[in-house]
């Protein structure tokens, strides 16, 4: 009897403690994680069927936000994405389900910003943290959230890129899309076409060019002036040692 008594002891404390591990694991979790050296993103971890998304990513230090796009995650599940930048340390997001079919449990990015340097500040260190969060099931129940932050030194050793590649638009297209991308410096810019092997199609771009704002066009044409067959293609730009890679898909 002592030791049947002692069993479910034991039992009972394998049991709460399990419990407890799983209540500490199963949690909702937005986070921010960098990517590259001019490249954040926004990860989320959810225990729980998730139908809508709201959050807005704010930058404090000496850099500024660029271009956003969607997130492999959010791509995979065919969410609807409405992000709109307030400022250039400020963007606000909010994330719909399709036809109500909510986001399964699981983790990845829902989103990518690259930012560049603000040469009208200064600071010793960069934050990026996020506000005005909240997530819902497919009844419209807030559920609870964990939000991350991220934050890194300016004597880290790294040197920000000084340029932002934007996807797209509109995407998917037919027949014309533009891209744009901006230059925080001069620089030998580059921005090439590639198909989903990896060939080049069209060079848009081969040149020195002065900082700014610059959108070029593409007609889904080739080199040679013919036009390029529906299915996905990549712009990759080059700007100096670094570069940076937008997924474009035509459809006809």
């Amino acid at each position: 009897m002592f030791e049947s008594a002692k069993r479910n002891r034991i039992l009972a404390a394998t049991m709460t403690l399990a419990a407890l591990t799983m209540a500490a694991v199963a949690e909702n979790r937005l986070s921010v994680t960098r990517q590259a050296s001019n490249q954040i993103s926004i990860e989320f971890q959810n225990s729980e069927p998730v139908s809508g998304i709201q959050f807005s990513v704010n930058a404090r230090g000496n850099i500024k936000f660029a271009a956003l796009a969607a997130g492999a995650r959010t791509t995979s599940q065919g969410w609807e994405l409405y992000p709109y930048q307030k400022d250039d340390s400020t963007w606000n997001v909010v994330m719909l389900s399709p036809f109500r079919k909510p986001l399964e449990s699981g983790k990845g990015a829902l989103v990518q910003i690259d930012f560049l340097k603000d040469n009208d500040k200064s600071a010793d260190s960069n934050i990026v943290f996020l506000s005005r969060t909240e997530i819902v099931d497919p009844q419209a129940q807030i559920l609870s959230l964990v939000v991350g932050r991220l934050a890194w030194s300016m004597n880290d050793g790294e040197q920000t890129v000084l340029f932002a590649l934007a996807q797209n638009f509109p995407n998917p297209f037919n027949p014309t899309t533009s891209l744009s991308y901006r230059l925080d410096r001069p620089a030998q810019v580059r921005l090439t076409i590639y198909d989903i092997t990896g060939r080049e199609v069209k060079n848009l771009v081969s040149q020195y060019q002065f900082e700014g704002q610059y959108t070029i066009s593409w007609e889904s044409t080739d080199n040679a002036g013919i036009r390029v067959p529906s299915g996905t293609y990549f712009a990759r730009l080059q700007v100096e040692n670094e570069s940076a890679m937008r997924k474009m898909v035509l459809m006809k």
